[in-house]
């Protein structure tokens, strides 16, 4: 029948939030794992990673691990030096990200461990590391039989998918200082899901948003702030509960779920951002970490 399951291990913003009162939703910064019966993808290196790669390296199941980031901000990449698969020769962690500032993800990851910050850097940990810039003409696809995802450009290359491989597709967006973001859009057998965070609606909604979304099974979307909060911070590049359920409500998709929040919400204030989306699209749910969601 096979397996395309979703699991949550971090869905703050800015920084993470230790403390009692961030229980019930969690304070680690963002990370999201993919797992299928032959793989596991990774979205984004924040806190939450830390954790992951804990269970990576207990159950032993997976050598290949491929890592995708939206973007290189410290909430989605500051986990990274603690993710302890990547410190095992035994491990093959495949990286892809969009080239920000004419720098590769590569160097970007390089930079955040020098030094002056880490006594380790990115070549001297002791897994096997395969990094790859990606673009919004780019699609990448994971068959069963290969280790590696193979990226084709989707106007200029000749390649063949079916319902058993994994297909990413990339949208790049403009909307997120200081250089934009991409969102992923996961493939597999039949269904598909959305990462869409770091995202915001400067008027109405997110029409390439829409478009990219369309009839997905999942759409995960950035609600960092309020109403209130947002007026005072409109062009952060993030949205709010209703700008989520409008994006989610055109796109026709099947399940919304609200993720990335503010690290200051208390869980009132993500209580209350779930009934804001709800009044626009009813299939509305709050992620939270250790949320495992299943597609199949």
């Amino acid at each position: 029948m096979g397996k395309f399951n979703i699991k949550f291990w971090g869905i703050r913003g800015s920084y993470p939030t230790p403390g009692d009162k961030f229980i019930k939703y969690g304070g680690n910064t963002t990370c999201l794992e993919i797992e299928t019966e032959h793989s596991v993808l990774i979205f984004d290196a924040g806190t939450g990673i830390i954790n992951l790669g804990k269970k990576l390296i207990n159950e032993d199941k997976f050598k290949n691990i491929n890592l995708f980031f939206t973007h290189t901000h410290k909430d989605h990449t500051e986990g990274f030096s603690s993710f302890i698969p990547a410190y095992s020769g035994k491990y093959r962690i495949n990286i892809y990200g969009a080239k920000f500032f004419d720098l590769g993800i590569k160097e970007v990851i390089s930079n955040s461990m020098t030094y002056t910050s880490f006594p380790i850097s990115f070549d001297e940990m002791s897994s096997l590391k395969f990094a790859v810039d990606i673009m919004e003409t780019d699609i990448i696809i994971k068959k069963v039989e290969n280790d590696l995802p193979i990226v084709y450009n989707k106007f200029h290359s000749n390649y063949t998918s079916n319902e058993n491989d994994i297909v990413i597709k990339v949208l790049r967006g403009y909307n997120h200082p200081k250089n934009g973001i991409i969102v992923y859009r996961i493939e597999h057998l039949g269904k598909s899901v959305v990462f869409a965070t770091d995202v915001e609606s400067y008027s109405g909604t997110d029409k390439k948003l829409i478009e990219f979304s369309k009839n997905a099974d999942i759409l995960i979307h950035d609600a960092a702030y309020n109403e209130e909060t947002y007026l005072k911070k409109q062009g952060w590049g993030h949205s709010t509960p209703r700008m989520a359920a409008l994006n989610a409500k055109d796109a026709n998709v099947n399940k919304l779920y609200l993720t990335h929040y503010d690290p200051e919400d208390t869980e009132d204030d993500i209580d209350q951002k779930l009934i804001e989306a709800k009044k626009i699209f009813k299939n509305s749910y709050l992620a939270y970490e250790n949320l495992e969601v299943s597609l199949i």
